[in-house]
C-alpha cells in the first residue's frame, strides 16, 4: 500500500488542476510539480528505485496487484467508500450527502477551498472504477489506498459544511439553503448512531486476530528451514506479493509467518518467476505433482487466503476476497497436495513431496534434507549431491571441510554443488559472497536524508530544545 500513497498524491495534484482549468485559472504548473515530487521520491527511496527499475514489466506492480472483477467493490460502494461489510448500510450514504453539501452552501474562502477537494473525491472516485473494472490495464494501485484519499476528503467536506452552515446561510434568503442546511444537521447526528454501536466494542468492529497468526500448522517436522507459498486475492494476502492472473497473487516466506524483513517485497520476482509458472501449470490442468515442482524451491505448504482475519459469526466480520474459483479445484487434483486445514477464511495444503530447502541426494535416491538444525551448517553425506533452493545461485558457494565445493546450476537458477566421496564426516557451510549494493544505496539514502535534515535547521532546533537560554546580564547605569 506505501507506494500507492504516491498515486493518492498525484492524484490530488490532478484534482485541485482539473478544477483550476475549468475555472479558467492558469496559476501554477501542476506536471512540474508532479514530476519534481516523482524525481524526489526516486532519489530518497534510492533503494527502492534501482530495485524498481530492474524490475522490468512487474514494475508497474509495486503501487498494487489487480483484483478479481467478484471481489471489487461495485460503483455505488466506491462512492460510499465502502468496501466489504463495512460502509453498506443505510449510513454509508450520509458522509458523502453531507459532504456534498460544502459544494452547495460554501461561500467565499470557503467555497474555494471546497471546490478542488471535490474535484480530488471525483478524481479519486473515477480512478478507483477504471482500477475496479481492470479498464487501466496491468496499473492497478491499490484500491483501498484510492478509497483512503476519498475517505479523508469526505471528512475534510464534512468538517467545512459544519463551517458553512455556522457562517455562509445567515447571508442567504430563506430557500433550498436551509433545507440543505437542515437536512445536513440530521445526516450528521444520524451518523452517529453507527459511531456509538462501533465504538461498543473498543475496536471499532476490527479484528482482534488474522488469518495468518491463527495457523499453527506450518512448520515441517526435522527439515530445518522451509519456506511457505501464499495464494489468494492481493487485498487478503499478508504480504505483498507478485501477479499470477486477475485476483490471484503469490507470495514466499521463509521460515513460517511474514516478518519485518519480509515487510517490502522487491517488485522484481527474479527466480520466483518458476513458483508462478508452476502454479499457472496446475491452473491449466498442466500438471498433478505441483507439490513436487515447488519442492525444489524449498516450499513445504501452501496456504490460501479468503480474507485478511477469521470470520467468525456473532463475533467479528471481515470483508471476504474469494480467489479465483479454478483455484481450489487445481490444488485438489494434485496427488502430492494434501489438505490439512480448511475454513471460510484460510486452506492449508501440506506439500508431501518437501525435502527441505538445502537437501542431498545419494546414488539417485530419495532427497535427504541437510542442515536439519535451521541454520546453513551442518554434516552432509559424503559423495552426495547437495542442492539449495537459494538465488542467485553464483552468489552462494558451499565450503566442505573448508574448502569450495564444484559447483553447477540446475533448473535455471538453484546451485547443486558435489560433495567428495573422499571426505569422512565432511561439515559443509552455505555462505553467501555477493556485493553489498543495497548497503550501499541505503548508505547513501541516509547521507542525502542527513542533508536535508540539516538544510532544514534541525540541529539548530534541537540545540534550541536541549540547551538553556543564557540569562539577560543588565548594565548598570553609571
Amino acid at each position: 500500500v506505501a507506494p500507492a500513497v504516491l498515486i493518492d498524491v498525484l492524484l490530488v495534484i490532478a484534482g485541485v488542476a482539473l478544477v483550476r482549468a475549468l475555472d479558467g485559472e492558469q496559476r501554477g504548473r501542476p506536471l512540474a510539480l508532479a514530476g519534481s515530487l516523482v524525481g524526489n521520491v526516486a532519489i530518497f527511496v534510492l533503494p527502492l528505485t534501482v530495485n524498481l527499475f530492474f524490475a522490468g514489466r512487474r514494475a508497474i506492480e509495486v503501487f498494487g496487484l489487480p483484483r478479481g472483477p467478484w471481489s471489487t467493490p461495485t460503483f455505488l460502494g466506491l462512492l460510499r467508500g465502502a468496501d466489504g461489510p463495512f460502509g453498506n448500510s443505510w449510513s454509508g450514504w450520509l458522509i458523502p450527502l453531507v459532504a456534498l453539501a460544502a459544494v452547495a452552501l460554501a461561500r467565499g474562502d470557503r467555497a474555494a477551498v471546497v471546490r478542488p477537494l471535490a474535484g480530488v473525491a471525483t478524481v479519486s472516485v473515477v480512478v478507483a472504477a477504471l482500477v475496479s473494472r481492470s479498464w487501466l490495464g496491468p496499473f492497478a494501485p491499490d484500491i483501498d489506498a484510492l478509497l483512503a484519499l476519498l475517505g479523508v476528503v469526505l471528512a475534510v467536506l464534512c468538517a467545512y459544511t459544519v463551517s458553512a452552515i455556522e457562517n455562509d446561510i445567515s447571508s442567504t434568503n430563506f430557500g433550498w439553503h436551509q433545507i440543505v442546511a437542515g437536512l445536513s444537521i440530521v445526516a450528521l447526528v444520524g451518523l452517529t448512531i453507527p459511531l456509538l454501536t462501533s465504538m461498543g466494542s473498543g475496536r471499532f468492529d476490527l479484528p482482534s486476530t488474522a488469518s495468518a497468526e491463527s495457523l499453527a500448522t506450518l512448520t515441517p517436522t526435522g527439515a530445518g528451514n522451509y519456506r511457505v507459498l501464499w495464494l489468494g486475492d492481493p487485498a487478503v494476502l499478508p504480504i505483498a506479493g507478485w501477479n499470477i492472473q486477475p485476483g490471484l497473487s503469490a507470495a514466499t516466506t521463509m521460515n513460517g509467518l511474514p516478518s519485518g524483513d519480509t515487510l517490502f517485497t522487491s517488485p522484481n520476482s527474479g527466480t520466483t518467476d518458476t513458483v508462478l509458472s508452476d502454479v499457472a501449470l496446475a491452473l491449466h490442468g498442466q500438471t498433478i505433482r505441483l507439490g513436487a515442482l515447488l519442492a525444489t524451491a524449498g516450499i513445504s505448504s501452501v496456504v490460501v487466503m479468503s480474507a485478511a482475519a477469521p470470520v467468525l459469526a456473532g463475533v467479528q466480520t471481515t470483508p471476504v476476497h474469494t480467489p479465483p474459483a479454478t483455484l481450489t479445484p487445481a490444488l485438489s487434483r494434485q496427488t502430492d497436495l494434501a489438505l490439512t486445514l480448511s475454513s471460510p477464511s484460510v486452506a492449508v495444503y501440506a506439500n508431501t513431496a518437501f525435502h527441505g530447502v538445502t537437501f542431498a541426494t545419494v546414488d539417485a535416491l530419495k532427497p535427504t534434507p541437510v542442515f536439519t538444525n535451521g541454520t546453513t551448517s551442518g554434516t552432509v553425506p559424503a559423495g552426495s549431491t547437495m542442492s539449495a533452493a537459494v538465488a542467485p545461485a553464483g552468489a552462494f558457494a558451499l565450503e566442505v571441510n573448508g574448502h569450495p565445493a564444484p559447483r553447477s546450476t540446475d533448473g535455471g537458477w538453484w546451485p547443486r554443488y558435489r560433495v567428495a566421496a573422499a571426505n569422512l564426516s565432511p561439515t559443509a557451510s552455505l555462505v553467501l559472497h555477493q556485493f553489498p549494493l543495497n548497503g550501499l544505496l541505503a548508505a547513501f539514502t541516509l547521507g542525502l536524508w542527513s542533508i536535508v535534515w540539516l538544510g532544514f535547521g534541525m540541529v539548530a532546533r534541537l540545540e534550541w530544545v536541549f540547551t538553556r537560554p543564557r540569562p539577560k546580564i543588565r548594565r548598570r547605569k553609571s
